[in-house]
């Protein structure tokens, strides 16, 4: 199942309950959330590079995916407006490696990669009277940046090197605030963040946490 349409099935869902949101305007919150990715398989690719430029053969695995947490806060500007910041911190995705070349000499290496920063957005809510007051869809941009390190042996020998990129994109999504009382409310949420540290790829992050207003 498609990440938007398990999104959407599970809002439908939540808002069958639950009519009116409970965090009132002027109020500010703050809350915690963990969340789920996919990553792109890289195995082929390398593989393949490290045959082309060392000849003899390579294997190569791979993480499926990443775990994400973040801690978020926000103001309620009006019924159908809130202004939301969040600082992310990804797990980091581990890609090993290891072959013969084409003189026979053996290697192996690690590759990792972690993505760290901060996004700001607005989530627009529909009309209360609608009765879907507590889902919303998000708009906005992102700060992050990928810390990249390589560690490759050769027999006795050993080289490291680690990198960083970083640059802003924009991210879209949608969410739900189920409310607990007391205002607290149970929150799922769906992201997509493209041109991730400024860079081509984009990614999508199934959430979900819990705000509360104080």
């Amino acid at each position: 199942m498609k990440l938007q349409k398990a999104a959407a099935i599970a809002l439908f869902a939540m808002a069958s309950t639950h009519a009116f949101a409970q965090t009132a305007v002027g109020k500010t919150y703050f809350g915690l959330e963990v969340g789920a990715s996919k990553v792109d398989n890289a195995t082929g690719e390398l593989t393949s590079a490290l045959v082309s430029s060392l000849g003899g053969s390579a294997s190569a695995t791979q993480d499926a995916g990443l775990s994400t947490f973040k801690i978020l806060g926000g103001y309620k500007y009006s019924d159908n407006i809130d202004l939301e910041a969040a600082y992310l911190k990804s797990s980091d995705v581990n890609l090993t490696f290891a072959g013969t070349t084409r003189g026979g000499s053996s290697y192996a290496g690690l590759a990792s990669q972690s993505l760290s920063g901060f996004e700001f957005s607005t989530n627009l809510r529909p009309d209360v009277s609608t009765g879907w007051n507590n889902a919303f869809i998000k708009l906005g941009m992102h700060s992050f940046t990928a810390d990249y390190s390589l560690r490759v042996t050769s027999g006795s020998a050993s080289v490291s090197s680690s990198s960083s990129e970083s640059g802003t994109g924009v991210l879209y999504g949608l969410g739900y605030d189920h409310p607990m009382g007391n205002g607290t409310n149970l929150r799922f949420a769906y992201t997509r963040y493209n041109k991730v540290a400024g860079g081509d790829s984009s990614g999508s992050v199934i959430g979900f946490g819990f705000t509360k207003q104080f």
